[in-house]
């Protein structure tokens, strides 16, 4: 079995930059990309059918572009949703075991330095797999 490689994947320059690495990385490490949009939901806002769909909604549309961008690949793609990107992403690695989790960094750092971002810095502590 094939363990995945999760890349969380929003539409931005630092979404594209996870993209890019995370395609990488699958190559290095003969893993299949499974690249995630997530639905952040508000906490107490769950039962709100019509708010649901329209993330799932934005998310799926988000992740259709990510999975054109990497077809040479065949890349898996999933919507994940959860009060937080990083608290979803780390659910996602463990229930699927995957090998890494690529996320986009900052691009707040000192003399162009990168840094990660608020969900690359939630996702390294106590994640289950390898995070970049």
């Amino acid at each position: 079995m094939e363990l995945p490689l999760i890349i969380g994947f929003e539409d931005s320059a630092e979404g594209s930059d996870a993209l890019a690495l995370g395609a990488q990385l699958a190559q290095a490490l003969d893993a299949r990309p499974l690249i995630a949009s997530v639905a952040t939901i508000p906490e107490g806002v769950l039962s709100l059918g019509e708010l649901m769909a329209g993330l799932r909604t934005q998310a799926e549309d988000r992740l259709a572009g990510a999975l054109k961008q990497l077809a040479a690949q065949d890349p898996e793609g999933q919507v994940v949703a959860g009060s937080s990107a990083a608290r979803a992403l780390h659910e996602l690695a463990e229930s699927r075991s995957a090998v890494a989790a690529v996320v986009g960094s900052s691009d707040r750092g000192a003399l162009g330095r990168l840094i990660p971002g608020s969900t690359a810095e939630r996702l390294l502590h106590g994640a289950p797999a390898p995070s970049v």
